[in-house]
């Protein structure tokens, strides 16, 4: 197949019929109409959409195992899979809302209060019925709300749980979605309006995830004052003005005995206008302004201040550390409140740090301060998690050229050990078991003879040792764990191949069972060809430059045909499509007689 690079003015002319039609192909065969081929690309969206069938899998986590859902209406079927004997259980009900299985709801509450100590383990499948996703919160023997994940929407989540325990669930901080109590039997708690309406009575307690001393602070006329019972306000800050002022956010030491706050200049954004030339509710064009801040234009500079709630004092924090920020944001207090941290980021991103205030004097000390020459990738690379129990955390860092984990002193901030190493890079944290001292997360570029980012699942415990990669199927997977972390569920796709999911060992990433896979056939009856991959040295002459190929429907080799560049580039992250997807945005394209072509770099 011959190609030729467009120009921009000839796309132009093509798109607006005002080009010849010669120049879409061979002049010795009979030329189609711009005006079919428009029509082509306008229907090709809805053709392939209604063609096609998303991989459908309902499940969910029960003991060891997964429990697979299958049927329509009043008839259902089940089939348990065990997770460590392999074993697969069916079993079909004709009738799954008996007096039998009716006992399995649990009735939704209007308030909670502390779980009570109990030795009967169950099981509680909580089910959302919502379009959002839902948070789901232990609460613990003395009223605390724990958190135990995020239920997608019309998902199911299974945990276990002991007889009696209470648990609540939430859209935000606000607005619940359920309160419930497990029973003394495996059972299914279902998150709908009825139990929206039971959690949102006004009988129900708001959800507090930090617990504040009796003596809490406040926001005054620009400064901060500290509320003591019973006794008179007292005011601790007396800089604040209207343009630098004390932000309304503390956080407690955990013996509340301090708190972090910040002060904040003011910053007017700078307003560029908008020209609405045909508003629909007058002939007369408009005008609307917007915040548009660009380079140079002053930032707002947060800067951290200490208070001694036992002493009733400032504690004052050197403001150097802190200059010329992108942002400045709190982290976490240590477990003994000596010290709290903050991630100070420099505008510019070329600074990432890190930084220990000691609560008693205010002194600032760098646990990590990474640099670059070309610029830190803080929105996506900035990992961080925290090691409570041996007073250590896990950072991210591509200070050896590749995005990789460490293990480092919380005290200190010297290095542990690299946890992981090589020519691949650490996209995410995906769960950290402390007990064991294993880690999982998602990579890419581990499998040398793939696709670099395709994403992929993997392990390694704390000192580096173990590292096993846990999805093996040559494309990019996203994942499901089982609440223990012991399984998971596993889909994966390519451009060029439909989604498979798979029920997987998180311990070694073996293959339990294959659990379903996408029909395309309707798809390809309509005249669907899958894209076509390709890979090209780039500039340097070293590096792969990956990307698409995306042909008409009516594509004929022996014809020649003008290449579009369908081009997002940037070094904050990839546009070409890794998994399964119509692309229709490119499809449309490439129907007016084109040859579209998607490539990162």
């Amino acid at each position: 197949m011959g190609t030729q690079i467009i120009t921009v003015s000839v796309l132009l002319h093509l798109l607006t019929g005002a080009c010849t039609p010669s120049l879409l192909a061979d002049s010795t065969k009979t030329i189609e109409s711009i005006a079919v081929r428009y029509k082509r690309s306008d229907e090709i969206g809805p053709k392939f959409q209604n063609a096609i069938e998303p991989l459908k899998l309902n499940y969910q986590w029960k003991n060891n195992g997964i429990i697979l859902k299958s049927g329509k209406g009043k008839t259902k079927r089940w089939e348990f899979i065990d997770g460590k004997t392999r074993k697969s259980e069916k079993s079909a009900h004709t009738n799954p809302e008996n007096k039998e299985q009716e006992s399995r709801f649990l009735p939704p509450q209007s308030q909670w209060a502390p779980s009570p100590a109990s030795s009967k383990d169950v099981s509680i499948t909580f089910e959302n019925s919502f379009g959002l996703p839902v948070r789901v919160f232990w609460v613990d023997f003395e009223g605390a709300l724990k958190n135990y994940g995020t239920i997608p929407p019309g998902r199911d989540m299974s945990i276990s749980t002991f007889a009696g325990h209470q648990w609540v669930l939430h859209f935000s901080a606000n607005d619940l979605s359920g309160i419930f109590i497990a029973s003394n039997h495996d059972c299914v708690a279902k998150i709908d309006t009825r139990s929206r309406r039971m959690a949102m009575k006004p009988s129900s307690p708001v959800p507090k995830l930090q617990s504040t001393p009796s003596s809490k602070l406040l926001i005054h006329e620009h400064n901060v004052w500290l509320t003591r019972k019973e006794k008179k306000d007292l005011q601790l800050t007396h800089k604040g003005t209207e343009e630098d002022f004390f932000l309304h956010e503390f956080h407690y030491s955990p013996n509340k005995r301090f708190a972090l706050g910040f002060q904040s200049t003011r910053v007017f954004p700078r307003k560029i206008p908008l020209l609405h030339s045909s508003p629909k509710d007058q002939v007369q064009p408009t005008i609307e302004f917007i915040n548009y801040p660009k380079p140079g234009d002053p930032r707002p500079q947060r800067r951290p201040i200490l208070f001694d709630l036992k002493n009733k004092i400032t504690i004052s924090v050197d403001e150097s550390p802190f200059l010329d920020s992108w942002s400045v944001q709190f982290k976490n207090w240590s477990k003994d409140s000596r010290s709290v941290r903050v991630l100070f980021n420099k505008r510019g991103h070329q600074e990432l740090a890190l930084i220990s205030i000691d609560s008693s004097t205010g002194k600032v000390t760098d646990l990590v301060r990474e640099t670059a020459n070309t610029f830190v990738d803080y929105s996506q690379k900035t990992m961080l998690h925290w090691l409570d129990q041996s007073g250590q955390f896990i950072w991210a860092s591509e200070r050896d050229g590749w995005n990789h984990l460490y293990r480092i002193d919380s005290s200190t901030g010297s290095v542990i050990n690299q946890i992981t190493s090589g020519k691949w890079v650490v996209r995410k944290i995906e769960h950290v078991d402390e007990k064991n001292e294993v880690i999982w997360f998602a990579a890419m570029g581990i499998h040398p003879n793939q696709d670099p980012y395709y994403l992929h699942l993997a392990k390694v415990n704390f000192d580096g040792s173990g590292l096993t990669f846990l999805t093996k199927a040559d494309g990019s997977h996203r994942w499901e764990f089982s609440p223990d972390h012991t399984l998971f569920v596993d889909r994966w796709s390519r451009v060029d191949h439909p989604e498979v999911a798979e029920f997987r060992s998180a311990k070694d990433g073996s293959l339990i069972r294959e659990l379903a896979r996408q029909d395309l056939t309707p798809l390809l009856e309509e005249g669907f060809s899958m894209p076509i991959r390709f890979s090209a040295p780039g500039r340097d002459g070293k590096t792969m430059i990956h990307g698409i190929l995306i042909q008409p429907t009516d594509f004929d080799r022996n014809q020649v045909y003008p290449v579009i560049e369908n081009i997002y580039a940037g070094p904050h992250n990839f546009h070409v499509p890794k998994k399964f997807g119509l692309q229709i945005s490119q499809r449309r394209l490439a129907e007016l007689g084109f040859i579209v072509v998607q490539m990162d770099g």
